[in-house]
């Protein structure tokens, strides 16, 4: 006597698997969109932190208000987007 193997039943109805095919589409797209988004905040953060580092150099000239916005207005071209992050101290 041969025994018959039968395949396993789901247990999903279709609309549940239907369910579960959106939801696994909606991460997808939505890890895809992340990914975008943080390749494209590259360039800002690096323009934000050289901008912040550079101009902190120029309260070394907090009594003089014209050397102070001429070391600030040096610090806006050297951390310019498209400019590397390096800088020196004007």
């Amino acid at each position: 006597m041969e025994k018959k193997v039968t395949p396993p039943v789901s247990n999903r109805s279709g609309i549940e698997k239907e369910t579960m095919m959106m939801m696994k589409k909606m991460i997808a797209f939505a890890l895809i969109l992340f990914v975008i988004s943080s390749l494209n905040m590259d360039g800002v953060e690096c323009q934000i932190d050289c901008y912040d580092s550079c101009s902190t150099g120029c309260v070394a000239y907090f009594g003089d208000p014209r050397r102070m916005q001429r070391c600030d207005r040096k610090c806006q071209i050297q951390c310019a987007p498209g400019n590397s992050f390096t800088f020196s101290l004007p």
